[in-house]
């Protein structure tokens, strides 16, 4: 399972914690164009996407939805503050693609600190190498041109560039989506 890969690339897990770990998860199928988390909604979930592309946005009082991060299979998403703090989500998450996930709940995510050695230092390396490529990823493009953000867009983006409509690429990138289609060509 992509899970086990993941979580493994930064702690070790045993045969047993592995059986925790999937007595714990709850599997979802998702389809296309599904809204997994409400904007302006408490959001009570981590999920792990095991096939698919989702996408994170916010919808402004002009009523454009600005993409603000993409999430390819083999990643955890969540809205990390509102899971965090236990606020109402300032975006919300919807599937770009038919996707298979695991979720479970903030009460056995903490649970799981308890269960699986190491499971606090794997949440906090992950997110701090997840939030290091987007810093990384975001101060590229902004001093690139559009092709060259479009570009490095493809390079980070690989599943996404795929299956993403041309406007939420334009939107995450701060370019319209005529830009893109000239950039395609």
């Amino acid at each position: 399972m992509k899970i086990f890969k993941e979580i493994e690339k930064y702690i070790e897990i045993n045969i047993n914690e592995k059986t925790v770990l999937l007595e714990s998860l709850k599997l979802i199928n998702i389809n296309k164009g599904d809204i997994i988390q409400e904007q302006d909604k408490s959001n009570d979930l981590v999920g792990f996407l095991e096939a698919g592309v989702l996408r994170s946005y916010r919808t402004g009082v002009s009523g454009n939805d600005i993409t603000y991060h993409f999430f390819e299979e083999g990643s955890f998403f969540t809205d990390l503050y509102s899971f965090d703090k236990s606020k109402k989500s300032e975006v919300a998450i919807e599937a770009l693609s038919n996707c298979t996930i695991y979720t479970f709940d903030k009460k056995m995510f903490k649970e799981l600190e308890y269960k699986i050695e190491n499971w606090s230092c794997f949440a906090l390396q992950y997110y701090q190498e997840k939030s290091s490529c987007l810093l990384n990823f975001n101060a590229k493009v902004k001093n690139s041109t559009a092709f060259e953000a479009y570009n490095l867009f493809s390079k980070y983006y690989k599943q996404a560039i795929k299956k993403s409509p041309q406007k939420h690429i334009a939107s995450f990138l701060g370019m319209s989506k005529y830009t893109i289609s000239r950039i395609r060509l």
